[in-house]
């Protein structure tokens, strides 16, 4: 399993974990791509776009962009489906589309 699907399911669990034990629903956004660590925190685009797409999703929802989207269609083997939620303009990024992550099967 790639670091992508890993990460993937790791969000997922986390949510189903916190909805089992009667947390408050988590909102979850997820990019991939290079950042910039400096002092224990990260930078960059794609730390931007997660922020987004996190402030961007609903509660017990997790969140990614087309590319992550495509990236886990491309032979992940993940019992995972992206349900399309559309273009969004998120702030200081533009016009993104938009996926939303649910379990199947």
């Amino acid at each position: 399993m790639g670091l992508t699907a890993e990460t993937v399911t790791a969000s997922l669990a986390l949510r189903d974990a916190a909805a089992a034990e009667a947390l408050p629903p988590l909102r979850i956004g997820l990019a991939a791509g290079p950042v910039v660590s400096r002092a224990g925190d990260y930078f960059g685009p794609v730390v931007n776009l997660a922020s987004r797409l996190t402030e961007l999703a609903e509660p017990g929802k997790v969140l990614v962009p087309a590319a992550l989207r495509d990236e886990l269609r491309s032979g992940s083997g993940m019992n995972v489906r992206c349900v399309p939620r559309g273009p969004h303009h998120l702030r200081s990024i533009g016009s993104v589309e938009v996926f939303a992550l649910e379990r199947s099967g």
